[in-house]
């Protein structure tokens, strides 16, 4: 009876020894002959490391992932004169905590090599999280798990399910300061990256960081032109005689400095795409925050947003300018009533029909290069052509009352068309984006 029991275990020690082992984000090795293969797989499952020896050189080899109920992950590899293949890295996001995740390996003549399955296991203890998203662009919140002081790999947009929009590339996440695709993060607190889309062909521009004079009033030789823009809200105009307040400073000389977008809002860091354009205009007072510190840069431009930056252009002092009912839509005690009134009296803005103007609306493309060329005609600013006169695709879907002024924008090189070919009158754009614009329409202006 001792033996036959002894026997009996035997065999069940013998049976649990064959058995596949589960991944438990570690190295592991899976023999089959000669053949073994490694996977090291990350602590939040987002990558698995493979690699493999005593294959059969210039063979193929098809490593096939099952991902619990995804799409699988199928790749084929060739082993090299010795071979062997090399660390690969696999990005297959993977969930915490799901078992069912079954690495196939299948050698030359569909013999399996290898067949194991793979756990990310939760973290244990303190735990964070890094959170991916779309920003602009479509797609996520991406969210994995780390357990405290793991370090991540920082993930392409693709491998966070996350697309840009039409006509715009990745710029970088942003995180402080913008981090790329392959960058190693420590994981001590929750972190978020917001994905930052740049428009393809546009304009750099880089301001000017020390102070020149005002080409205002008071400058002599500044143009057909002279806005004026010093405010309090301007912070990059100061005058150093400027009399006590009160007291009229007359001629003078304004100073204009370029303040960096980044002390004056929490939200727009050094090194994404629109960090120069947000620093010239907000400090020309022609853009402020939407929020003490806060610029919202993905935030939709609208109307209202876009005509009060007209007038903030000009110089026009709200305080001394009253609103007049003009528009059934249009609270003569909101905060953009002013800019709204002043605009119609000089017959920059027409309202969107039946005695509305839907301030609250996203401004199109259209509507934008309409009102900035309305500007420019109105205050005989010139707009030199600068480049080709472009045919969009979608000419025709331009409205009749913005085919000229869209066709002088862009022969300025103020408004480029998508990459493939369309102009997307339609299209809304951000406040990032229409700040690209502003900064761009500027030195037509004299500033």
């Amino acid at each position: 009876m001792k033996k036959r029991l002894l026997a009996l275990l035997l065999a069940a020690i013998m049976c649990v020894a064959i058995l596949p082992v589960p991944v438990i984000s570690a190295d592991f090795t899976v023999p089959n002959t000669t053949e073994y293969v490694t996977v090291v797989a990350a602590a939040d499952g987002s990558i698995l490391t493979v690699s493999a020896t005593g294959l059969t050189p210039g063979g193929t080899y098809e490593f096939f992932l099952d991902r619990a109920g995804n799409t699988p992950y199928q790749r084929v590899l060739t082993p090299d004169a010795d071979g062997n293949i090399g660390p690969t890295v696999f990005t297959v996001n993977l969930s915490l905590g799901e078992p069912a995740h079954w690495m196939n390996v299948m050698g030359a003549g569909g013999n399996q090599v290898a067949h194991f399955p793979i756990v990310i296991p939760e973290p244990q203890g303190e735990t964070f999280t890094v959170t991916y998203e779309a920003g602009a662009g479509t797609g996520g919140p991406h969210v994995v798990t780390y357990a405290a002081g793991a370090v991540h790999t920082v993930l392409t947009p693709a491998a966070a399910g996350i697309t840009g929009p039409a006509g715009q590339v990745f710029a970088g996440w942003l995180q402080n300061p913008i981090v790329q695709p392959g960058a190693a993060l420590t994981v001590n607190a929750n972190i978020t990256l917001v994905a930052q889309w740049q428009p393809t062909g546009g304009q750099q521009f880089h301001p000017q960081p020390t102070p020149t004079p005002h080409r205002g009033v008071g400058a002599p030789g500044s143009g057909p032109f002279n806005p004026r823009p010093y405010r309090p809200e301007a912070p990059g105009w100061t005058r150093p005689d400027l009399p006590p307040e009160g007291h009229d400073p007359g001629p003078g000389q304004w100073q204009f400095q370029v303040i960096p977008a980044s002390t004056m809002f929490d939200d727009v860091i050094p090194g994404v795409w629109y960090y120069d354009y947000v620093s010239l205009v907000a400090s020309h007072g022609i853009f402020a925050g939407t929020a003490p510190r806060i610029f919202d840069p993905y935030v939709s431009m609208t109307r209202a947003m876009f005509t009060r930056a007209v007038g903030n252009m000009e110089g026009v002092n709200w305080a001394l300018t009253s609103p007049a009912s003009v528009f059934t839509d249009v609270a003569l005690d909101a905060w953009y009533a002013t800019a709204i009134s002043w605009a119609s009296r000089e017959n920059l803005v027409n309202g969107i029909g039946g005695g509305m103007f839907a301030p609250s609306v996203a401004i199109t493309r259209e509507q934008m290069a309409t009102l900035l060329h309305r500007y420019a005609v109105a205050r005989n600013i010139p707009l030199p052509a600068t480049a080709a006169t472009t045919t969009f695709r979608d000419q025709g879907d331009i409205g009749y009352w913005a085919v000229d002024s869209v066709r002088a924008m862009q022969a300025a090189g103020l408004i480029v068309g998508r990459p493939n070919g369309d102009f997307d009158p339609q299209t809304t754009a951000t406040r990032a984006e229409v700040a690209a614009l502003f900064a761009r329409f500027l030195p037509h202006v004299g500033l």
